[in-house]
């Protein structure tokens, strides 16, 4: 199925902003059939991390990459969790009055490298970061590979200590 280039970046585009292909639909001269059966074939997640290796890659690729490092002769990675709030009750959102008051929400757990988010995991809010830190790396697809990971205190679990 051929996929004009224009409809493809509005579908991105709409669901990188949060704005929906209805609403994307509504202030471009593309009917929302033909960005909703967009978004129903191509996105995906499978797709979207490809796409993120792709990027990340060609990222690592440049002059630039090495010197936003700390140490020039070990790459670090760094794993933290992102909480957000979410208006649809998921199989993964879970209430925590400390980060959503009254809502439901989830942790986005990424593994960034020099400011590149390699990997990222959608946790639930009662699930502990630590218990994912080495799946995120183990499971990293990209080409680059952090030498050290890196956290705050809630890398740390009894595992890791012993």
């Amino acid at each position: 199925m051929y996929v004009d280039e224009n409809s493809l970046n509005a579908v991105i585009i709409a669901q990188a902003f949060n704005n929906g292909n209805l609403n994307m639909a509504e202030i471009s001269d593309i009917p929302y059939d033909r960005l909703l059966d967009i978004y129903q074939s191509r996105m995906r997640l499978q797709t979207l991390k490809r796409a993120n290796d792709i990027i990340g890659d060609d990222i690592a690729q440049m002059p630039i990459f090495p010197y936003y490092s700390l140490d020039m002769a070990i790459l670090y990675g760094g794993v933290d969790g992102q909480k957000y709030e979410v208006e649809k009750p998921t199989l993964k959102a879970r209430r925590s009055k400390k980060y959503f008051k009254r809502g439901k929400g989830v942790v986005a757990y990424t593994l960034l490298v020099n400011h590149i988010p390699l990997q990222t995991e959608l946790i639930g809010a009662h699930e502990h970061e630590s218990y994912f830190a080495f799946d995120i790396w183990y499971n990293n697809t990209s080409s680059i590979m952090p030498s050290s990971i890196t956290g705050d205190m809630h890398i740390i679990n009894k595992t890791i200590l012993q």
